[in-house]
């Protein structure tokens, strides 16, 4: 797996084996009580958050918020154009709007 899908594979991996341990405990410890299964679930569901917060305070180290923003800004800034181009002018067909900056944001105007 490469450095793109590293992330990916272990984030999917926790989560699989925070199933897979709690099916396992309701089956092997015979638990057929709704409270104890539910107490479970509650644990596996906790589980599952604390693994995508620790995901995604590690997103937020990688990628911080003022390039992120700024993304955003080019998608919103690309968006807001082709809207333009389509309130003033008359074509056929269409116009493809980018604004490229670090990152690349396209839109279309019909």
């Amino acid at each position: 797996m490469n450095k793109r899908w590293l992330p990916v594979g272990l984030l999917a991996l926790g989560i699989f084996a925070v199933n897979a341990i709690a099916r396992l405990v309701t089956r092997l410890g015979e638990i057929v009580k709704p409270t104890e299964l539910d107490t479970i679930g509650f644990i596996a569901s906790a589980s599952v958050g604390v693994i995508l917060i620790g995901a995604a305070a590690w997103w937020a180290v990688r990628h911080p918020f003022s390039r992120v923003f700024f993304d955003i800004g080019a998608a919103v800034l690309a968006r807001d154009v082709a809207k333009q181009i389509e309130e003033e002018l008359t074509y056929p067909g269409q116009i493809r709007v980018t604004v490229v900056r670090e990152s690349r944001a396209t839109e279309v105007a019909r």
